[in-house]
């Protein structure tokens, strides 16, 4: 299973080479991350919607 991996020390070398400071890059780069892993859907997830599904549709269709 692939993961997405997100780059915080990459993404404060950007941020910080554009001009913003560290202590903000930092804070920023640390809030990115949470974001991205609240947010990630598992294989779990879609596994267990799909089966919910399946049974809606099972129902509807009468079998």
């Amino acid at each position: 299973m692939s993961s997405i991996v997100f780059d915080t020390h990459a993404f404060v070398k950007r941020l910080t080479a554009a001009g913003m400071p560290l202590q903000q890059a930092e804070i920023l780069a640390e809030e990115q991350a949470r974001l991205i892993d609240e947010r990630r859907v598992t294989r779990a997830y879609l596994d267990e919607r799909i089966k919910a599904l399946e049974y809606r549709l099972t129902l509807r269709l009468g079998g």
